[in-house]
């Protein structure tokens, strides 16, 4: 799969005109400084507190994560901290667009509505996302409330005709609006929005969720991949989001659509409520703070009638054509319903008795038992128990007929098993009506045996997935080591068992140095291969209880338990050393680099894993100032 979406000629023209929605002030400086080598987060939160009303959604951002911290973040340096760097920059690329576009020039483009929903769909990716655990949550964030992007720069590029093409879409709602925009403007949405995001650093592979995401069924994207559920979570995103903000009526049709999509992705119909309480109460929070307009958004109701399995109506037999085994002692009745099912695309067995059918029922196997009230040796009654009685009988479907409509009679046969019953003599209209009833029925019946044996397929395969997941999820995809979210997760677990046995506990920052000019020289194949050979370097040279981790970019950290400060450095100096004294030979490169590293110990000032880390951080970069291929121990207190 491409890193990239090729632009047309057209996105090409869009970037030229110098209209396109952008970010400007903090927000572009961010941008900025993410693409500046040695960017410290000390550099990021100092730009950030020019603005307190976008520092302060991301703090609530960073706070709305399940980031598995035992405290609230109250600082703006561990927000950024704990978030990283891209993930804050396309927070904050998002937070600005909703300041500078809440209005325009394009009368039919309803601004407030747009960025409702596109918070909306944010909120509800970042709830999908802490489910079913294929990317950060707020990643997912930012790439549901900037997945509709598109739109907006065509409003802002074109107010004149894509307002009259709105207008136009709006008298005739069943045609494509991308189709219409292509006519118009040779470009569609979605192609914009895609481009655009890829102009502002957003990953490969949310640029491709993206993409997709308005029809993933059609994108044809691998069965359970990481891809597929990104796709398919932001498309129950968006469809939930047009649930919460229609009216009843379009409630009614769009809310089974919304849970049917939120199954293709595993979710249960109490975990979809709870998503839909939790998004209402989530907006409440967040509108506010983006300043848009205090509407109530509804939560999906009567869900369970939205399960699949329920089909439409059967018109006739060619919809759902049926194995129907025909009893009667009387020939004539035989031949008629003989030739009427028949006629209709039935398949039919025919027989005289009441024994004969239960023979007959074992080798033909009926969906629908058709038997007269009045037999000899065994009437309908009896062999409707008798039927009832046996595996096989339990799932046909029991029609009766009879030359009397007594109550006596009806209600035997109703508390024998009888589903339906018909007055003799037969009538083809009532018949057929009769059958539609039946086929209904029997096609429900199958359809839920078929997805009950689904789901139970499909548990087992989301059971196998959601190990893969989990593992994939704390693994950095590149060098196999575990990621940030992981070196995080062990942090916390090292400081609370350090603290309770009373030992110390170290780690060390790491940093590769000028890595962006191993990039830029030699291309991000090299830069690639430096980082899992360094990984590879590292975790050789690393004691057996050290845990080393990426955590971002070419930034790595090795956790030390039970390690005193002097300890650490001593580790610091022979990872220094495996380093610079391996080589990588790649194509016919020999690639060498070295690193930059800061060790901290847990001491009486240090109160948090997060504290910790910082000092490591900082340690690091005096590392660099004092140019590189160094280590550097954290300043006391």
């Amino acid at each position: 799969m491409a890193d990239s979406v090729a632009p047309s000629s057209r996105i090409d023209e869009l970037r030229a005109s110098g209209n396109l929605p952008s970010p400007k002030g903090v927000a572009l400086e961010i941008l900025r400084l993410s693409h500046t080598e040695n960017v410290s987060n000390a550099d990021i939160v100092r730009v950030l507190k020019a603005d307190p009303a976008l520092a302060g959604r991301v703090l609530r951002a960073a706070n709305s994560a399940i980031l598995g911290l035992r405290r609230p973040i109250v600082s703006l340096g561990d927000a950024v901290m704990m978030l990283g760097l891209p993930i804050v920059r396309q927070l904050v690329l998002g937070f600005s667009l909703v300041t500078q576009y809440r209005g325009g020039s394009c009368a039919a483009f309803d601004y407030q509505r747009f960025w409702s929903e596109s918070l909306v769909c944010g909120l509800a990716a970042q709830l999908v996302a802490t489910r079913l655990r294929v990317a950060a949550p707020e990643e997912l964030f930012a790439c549901g409330l900037l997945s509709q992007v598109g739109r907006l720069a065509l409003a802002t590029v074109f107010p004149v005709e894509y307002s009259a093409l709105l207008s136009q879409h709006a008298t005739a709602p069943e045609t494509d609006l991308r189709l219409l925009e292509q006519q118009s403007f040779a470009t569609d949405h979605i192609e914009v929005t895609v481009n655009m995001l890829q102009d502002w650093g957003l990953p490969g592979i949310f640029l491709h969720a993206v993409a997709a995401h308005e029809d993933p069924e059609q994108a044809q994207l691998e069965e359970g991949s990481r891809l597929f559920l990104i796709a398919h979570a932001m498309h129950f995103a968006r469809a939930l989001c047009e649930v919460s903000f229609g009216v009843e009526a379009d409630r009614v049709r769009l809310g089974p659509r919304a849970v049917r999509k939120a199954i293709r992705i595993g979710l249960d119909v109490d975990t979809i409520n709870q998503l839909s309480d939790t998004l209402a109460q989530q907006w409440a929070d967040w509108a506010p703070l983006l300043e848009l307009p205090a509407v109530d958004i509804l939560p999906i109701t009567d869900t369970k009638e939205a399960v699949p399995g329920v089909a439409p109506e059967l018109a006739g037999a060619a919809d759902y054509p049926l194995r129907i085994l025909a009893v009667d002692d009387d020939p004539a009745i035989l031949m008629v319903l003989r030739g009427l099912l028949t006629a209709a695309g039935h398949t039919v067995t025919t027989v005289g008795s009441g024994k004969e059918a239960l023979e007959a029922a074992v080798r033909f196997h009926p969906q629908l038992v058709i038997a007269d009230l009045n037999m000899p040796q065994m009437d309908g009654i009896e062999l409707c128990r008798a039927l009832r009685s046996s595996q096989i009988g339990k799932s046909m479907h029991m029609l009766i007929l009879t030359a009397f409509e007594d109550e006596e009679h009806l209600v035997q046969a109703f508390e024998a098993g009888v589903d339906d019953y018909m007055v003799k003599p037969l009538r083809p209209r009532t018949l057929s009506a009769r059958l539609r009833a039946a086929q209904r029925l029997l096609h429900m019946q199958e359809e839920h045996e078929r997805h009950v044996a689904e789901m139970r397929s499909l548990a087992s395969e989301l059971a196998l997935n959601n190990r893969r997941l989990q593992q994939a999820a704390m693994t950095d995809s590149l060098t196999g080591l575990p990621n940030r979210r992981c070196a995080i997760d062990r942090l916390e677990q090292e400081w609370a068992g350090a603290r309770r046995r009373g030992s110390p506990l170290s780690c060390i920052v790491i940093d590769v140095d000028h890595f962006k000019t191993v990039n830029d020289t030699y291309g991000h194949d090299a830069g690639d291969a430096l980082l899992r050979h360094v990984a590879r370097v590292l975790r050789s040279s690393a004691r057996l209880p050290d845990a080393v981790c990426r955590i971002g970019g070419e930034e790595f950290i090795v956790i030390c338990p039970d390690t005193v400060l002097a300890d650490a450095h001593k580790l610091a100096e022979r990872l220094r050393a495996a380093v610079s004294g391996n080589s990588l030979k790649f194509d016919a490169l020999q690639l060498s680099c070295t690193i930059s590293l800061g060790a901290a110990s847990a001491d009486a000032a240090i109160n948090s894993p997060t504290d910790l880390l910082r000092k490591a951080d900082q340690a690091v970069y005096l590392a660099k100032k004092d140019g590189r291929n160094v280590t550097r121990l954290a300043r006391a207190g």
